[in-house]
């Protein structure tokens, strides 16, 4: 049970790199609230893909988060985001996923326990909140 904890730990860290940029291309904007998409199955390409993906998108917001909370006002704090975003963009495209395949692949492990397992293998331990 910790171990699940421990990974549902990593894919509920995974959501909060949105918090800092909430516009990152919204997921499939013609969902409808509560619907649930079928289950599909990723490729052990495509999942190494995501988990490489995941794991330059938190380098980039543990990079952007000091400055945003140092940031003057929101005008400031935009700058941060758009800066941050087109990070994370270019970061999730350097692994070969485009950012709708990275967001349909992190909305989808919230929803499936044996993908989020998956993923929290590939991801390894949770990066050290300390640095």
């Amino acid at each position: 049970m910790a171990e699940f904890a421990r990974k549902a730990a990593i894919v509920a860290g995974m959501a909060l790199i949105g918090a800092l940029l909430p516009a990152t291309a919204p997921v499939a904007a013609d969902t409808k609230p509560g619907a649930v998409a079928p289950k599909k199955n990723y490729s052990d390409k495509q999942l190494n893909a995501f988990a490489a993906a995941a794991k330059a998108v938190f380098a980039v917001r543990k990079k952007y988060a000091p400055q945003f909370q140092a940031a003057a006002d929101d005008t400031a704090k935009k700058k941060v985001i758009t800066a941050a975003r087109q990070e994370m963009e270019t970061a999730i495209k350097g692994k070969g996923l485009t950012v709708e395949q990275y967001n349909e692949v992190l909305v989808a492990a919230k929803d499936d326990k044996v993908l989020a397992e998956k993923l929290g293998k590939l991801l390894g331990p949770p990066p050290n909140k300390g640095g």
